[in-house]
């Protein structure tokens, strides 16, 4: 807590010689002025010790407060945040250009920083739309108060940064996009309950980063692309619940991840790309039951994963690109009632894998490229009735 400038005033009104350490003659807390950084106060300097707080940050509020407020009746104002925006003349409005100003100075000398923009947690960006590409390297600062409930735009905000620091309270509620925002960085925070209700573009958003924390509750019904977001990362939260009915891509989204948990109920009948999904990915579960009949493309998707599931009721009718889908994977599951009539390229698609299902039905007479298609795999099946009249390239397809 901080008292206003009046407190020198009030003193004088009982006690024109009064002082604050007379306040406590006799009182069980008088102890507790040995604590106190000791400052004399007088009509002549009271109030540029007030004004010295404009770059003074207090952490503890000490138990003398409230007994002076007790003794007098001084108005104060409870929160530090308050009396700085209040008091502050270094505190501007800023604009996205003026923020990067201060943003930079922080990273290149914190105390400076203070002295010419005051401190960061009390920046007014409350007129900022855009902040993406916003923040450099080192910045660590704390800017958990930031208003920010107008940004719409937060692309690769926080982007190879160090940033760790609390954004758990930010009002995100306007973001629509988010990419990259989180692009390998060490950010591992709390943000669970942000509403992320109008973001569009999750792409990247924490590939190759450290942030492993509770999304599951997030509200992502309105978003579009999920291109690589849990990329390379160690993510392996619950998004079970996660209503994904308006993604179109997916592709890379866990690659090299050890993302291994219930997506089961996922609603992927819009997704149009799952190239490169589970690549590397120690994704095993069950997937059964996900409606794939608007995907294209599924090239690389399980492509050296640990995925061996149930996949043999999907309907994969509108798959054009099965290139390398199952390559040096540990599937063998059952494909035999897949329907593949639209497929133009199969190139490596089984390539050093494990499996060797029945495959002879299969209607491959739109199948361009068949080139190492089971090469150096566990199939031995007989595929002597496929209709291979428009195949161009059946290179080292077994062997």
């Amino acid at each position: 807590m901080w008292i206003e400038s009046k407190l020198y005033e009030e003193l004088k009104e009982q006690d024109e010689n009064a002082s604050v350490s007379e306040c406590f003659n006799g009182n069980p807390l008088e102890e507790y002025l040995d604590d106190l950084i000791e400052l004399t106060i007088t009509a002549s300097n009271y109030l540029k010790l007030i004004e010295l707080c404009d770059y003074l940050m207090v952490t503890n509020v000490d138990i003398l407060v409230d007994k002076i407020v007790e003794c007098f009746g001084i108005q104060i104002i409870h929160e530090f945040g308050e009396f700085y925006r209040y008091n502050s003349e270094r505190l501007q409005v800023h604009d996205r250009k003026s923020l990067r100003v201060a943003i930079k100075s922080y990273c290149k000398d914190p105390d400076e920083c203070y002295r010419t923009h005051g401190f960061p947690a009390y920046w007014d960006v409350s007129k900022i739309e855009d902040m993406s590409y916003m923040f450099h390297y080192d910045f660590d600062g704390d800017i958990s108060m930031w208003d920010v409930s107008g940004v719409t735009n937060m692309d690769e905000m926080f982007i190879c940064t160090k940033f760790n620091g609390d954004i758990s309270k930010w009002d995100v509620s306007k973001v629509k996009k988010m990419k990259l925002m989180f692009y390998e960085s060490a950010f591992e925070g709390d943000i669970s309950n942000w509403d992320v209700s109008n973001a569009e573009d999750m792409s990247y958003m924490f590939a190759k980063g450290k942030f492993n924390g509770d999304i599951s509750k997030w509200n992502v019904s309105n978003v579009t692309k999920m291109y690589r977001m849990f990329y390379d990362s160690p993510f392996n939260g619950d998004i079970s619940k996660w209503d994904v009915g308006n993604v179109l891509d997916m592709s890379f989204m866990f690659w090299g991840s050890v993302f291994n948990r219930d997506i089961s109920n996922w609603n992927v009948s819009n997704v149009i790309f799952m190239r490169y999904m589970f690549t590397f990915s120690q994704f095993n579960q069950d997937i059964s039951r996900w409606n794939v009949s608007n995907t294209k493309n599924m090239q690389h998707m399980f492509s050296q994963s640990q995925f061996n599931g149930d996949i043999s009721r999907w309907e994969v009718s509108n798959v054009e690109d099965m290139a390398f889908m199952f390559y040096k994977s540990s599937f063998n599951g059952d494909l035999s009632g897949w329907n593949v009539s639209n497929v133009r390229t199969m190139k490596s698609m089984f390539e050093e894998s494990e499996f060797k299902g029945d495959v002879s039905k299969w209607d491959v007479s739109s199948v361009i490229d068949m080139s190492f298609m089971f090469y150096h795999s566990y199939f031995e099946g007989d595929v002597s009735n496929w209709n291979t009249a428009r195949v161009t390239d059946a290179s080292f397809m077994m062997g």
